[in-house]
């Protein structure tokens, strides 16, 4: 029955790799004659199948409880109890794992990709006490960095909030917080944030991108926040603005935002250089539209998606107004800290409980670097986590846009039907509506 319990909380993962689970029920000890029964009796259709065929052999004997058998009825691997416990589902996990890796052509080949689970791989930070920016300078002001880079979502109370990679997102890559879930994938070059909930924890890799795992079982991807495997199967998270910064920048314009408490526990990590050898196993045959690994912007947006590869905003003045899914948007890169994000050109607010919108059409005026951006409604000035720094829309908000800093492999491996950036085909369509 131990067993059973903890195959069931492992369906996920044994769903998403095309695992068949089939008890035998005692009766193993039979050889062929028990596994002819324990087909007959489930029904089951297979990818693993029985090898009905086996004669009687110690393979079938009380010695071993697991199996693995491929579609053609060849046992492919026998697993002994541990200690005289029952194999753990993470065993099973990885010798399916090992098979198909063996029977495939590879990474960079036509083999299709694979969840690796590694839940042991880095601990999740649960919760953890916060303080304010100013405060925590204050602490570590021998160890903060100017160039330091952070994580902020950029909404909320106290406008928002900094987590450092170094200290936080390089040691705990999942942190489930009532502020967010905010995840960092070195490997795939992104972090970001979802709703809050205590309930996430760190799992693994697919398709080269980190998986992390809902307390019911549910599998969801740290890119897109899609569910595709578990009870939730399908589900969308909520996804929460957020940029990538600096620690100089964002001390500086928010220094009143929040900022986990750096108690003598959290130490600084230099960030990882090397990608993860098992997000690199998981990855499927790669997008050659562009190189695997050239750095992008994600925008999902109005039911479609697009990629801008960072080398295009860089060779812009700082922005790019353009469409996606119909529907205009405005694309901002502020070079100093390399951070890109993507907003409608509308104020959000309300007037009582009713929401309001009003239409600004964004400049570049990098007369004040902090906020290079300047309305021509009201000449205000914004920055690029799209606050009004300054004038009579100062403190009101830009409504953002689900977007994302990642390699291009992730991103193409989450929306293989991505539509491509093209200066020339933006240029035309500014051309057609003069």
């Amino acid at each position: 029955m131990t067993q059973l319990v903890e195959l069931q909380k492992n369906l996920a993962e044994f769903e998403e790799l095309g695992i068949q689970v089939v008890g035998l029920l005692r009766n193993e000890a039979l050889g062929a004659k028990g596994l002819k029964l324990a087909k007959e009796n489930t029904k089951a259709s297979f990818p693993l199948a029985y090898d009905v065929k086996a004669k009687a052999t110690p393979k079938y004997g009380p010695k071993f409880t697991m199996y693995l058998i491929d579609e053609k009825g060849v046992v492919r691997a026998v697993l002994p109890k541990q200690d005289k416990k029952p194999v753990k589902p993470s065993v099973i996990i990885a010798a399916f794992q090992k098979l198909t890796n063996a029977d495939s052509p590879g990474a960079n080949g036509a083999g299709k990709p694979v969840l690796i689970a590694r839940p042991d791989a880095f601990k999740t930070l649960v919760n953890p006490p916060c303080s304010y920016c100013v405060t925590e300078a204050k602490r570590r002001a021998g160890e903060l960095k100017p160039n330091e880079p952070v994580l902020a979502w950029t909404r909320s109370n106290h406008e928002g909030g900094a987590i450092q990679y170094r200290f936080f997102l390089e040691p705990y890559r999942v942190i489930s917080d009532t502020y967010g879930v905010f995840v960092y994938d070195p490997d795939a070059g992104f972090a970001r944030g979802f709703k809050r909930s205590l309930e996430f924890t760190f799992h693994g890799w697919r398709n080269g991108i980190m998986v992390m795992k809902h307390k019911d079982g549910t599998l969801f991807s740290t890119l897109s926040g899609r569910a595709f495997a578990g009870p939730r199967k399908g589900e969308q998270l909520k996804v929460i603005p957020t940029i990538t910064t600096n620690w100089g920048y964002w001390n500086a314009a928010y220094p009143k935002s929040v900022n986990y408490r750096m108690f003598e526990k959290y130490q600084p990590i230099e960030l990882t250089k090397n990608d993860n050898a098992d997000s690199v196993r998981s990855r499927g045959p790669a997008d050659k539209r562009f190189a695997k690994q050239t750095a992008v912007l994600g925008v999902n947006y109005a039911g479609k998606t697009k990629a801008y590869p960072i080398a295009e905003l860089e060779k812009s003045d700082g922005l790019i107004k353009d469409s996606v899914g119909g529907k205009p948007i405005m694309v901002l890169w502020y070079a100093p800290t390399r951070t890109a994000a993507v907003y409608t050109p509308d104020v959000g607010g309300y007037k009582g409980k009713k929401p309001t919108q009003k239409v600004v059409t964004l400049i570049v005026d990098k007369e004040n670097e902090s906020a290079p951006f300047v309305d021509r409604e009201t000449k205000s000035r914004w920055g690029i986590e799209g606050r009004a720094q300054s004038g009579p829309l100062k403190g009101k908000t830009l409504r953002w846009v689900d977007s994302v800093q990642c390699r291009w492999f992730a991103w193409a491996a989450e929306y293989p039907d991505t539509e491509l950036y093209s200066r020339d085909e933006t240029a035309k369509s500014d051309r057609a509506n003069e």
